[in-house]
């Protein structure tokens, strides 16, 4: 089912891009970023208080399209790997545990890149407000999952501990230099804000009889920091 989504997902780039023609550039974007995340433990009665605990550094690649829809304004969608890390504590009687995860994404750009008149000779100012839809292919916990959120809960019932989606609300700033006709470099700084919880919401065990969701409480959410570098042509 990932794969045909996938698949499906890149077709309908591809056919976009083939339909478009002069109006059209395309890109590649190298984006060093730092992955955090914002942990929200809703539940403050229990004996466990949840906490983000850091942030690593990750780099963010892939191909865009430009959409050009006027002089001052482009569409942009495409297909990046985002790699991200986790990092999660809790403290319970006193004692601190940490665990860390690491997550593969496949991003889905779609945002709208507003651009100044030049402000400077073949330079530009540009805006984007947009968002991307987060697929993930893969995670993996790093060393002893000494939070206990992975094991023995997510293994002993086959389940992954993170959702298969993610969405985020994207905005970016920076400058967009003109080298020819067809080629142009950009740098900037974007905002990558988390709107889902990743956590799996059907993780449960069985106690007693009942069903129990111990993480219903606690809400993990992906934000990424980026320096943007890229080319377009």
């Amino acid at each position: 089912m990932k794969k045909l989504l996938l698949s499906t997902m890149l077709l309908c780039n591809c056919t976009l891009i083939a339909s478009a023609g002069d109006k059209i550039k395309l890109g590649i974007k190298l984006t060093p970023c730092l992955s955090f995340s914002k942990v929200t433990d809703k539940k403050g009665s229990d004996s466990a208080d949840f906490s983000q605990n850091g942030s690593a550094l990750r780099m963010i690649i892939g191909p865009f399209a430009d959409f050009t829809l006027n002089d001052n304004v482009t569409f942009t969608t495409g297909l990046w790997y985002s790699p991200r890390a986790i990092f999660l504590s809790s403290t319970a009687n006193g004692i601190i545990n940490k665990s860390q995860y690491n997550l593969q994404y496949l991003m889905v750009p779609g945002y709208f890149k507003f651009y100044t008149n030049e402000v400077a000779h073949d330079m530009r100012l540009y805006f984007t407000l947009g968002g991307t839809l987060d697929f993930k292919i893969a995670e993996k916990k790093v060393g002893d999952d000494n939070v206990g959120l992975k094991d023995p809960l997510a293994v002993k019932e086959g389940k992954p501990l993170f959702n298969f989606m993610d969405a985020s609300i994207q905005m970016a700033t920076g400058v967009e230099f003109n080298l020819k006709d067809v080629t142009n470099l950009f740098v900037g700084i974007s905002y990558n804000r988390g709107l889902l919880n990743i956590l799996n919401p059907f993780l449960k065990y069985n106690h007693n009889g009942d069903s129990i969701k111990p993480y219903e409480h606690l809400s993990i959410k992906n934000n990424l920091l980026s320096l943007d570098l890229g080319v377009k042509f």
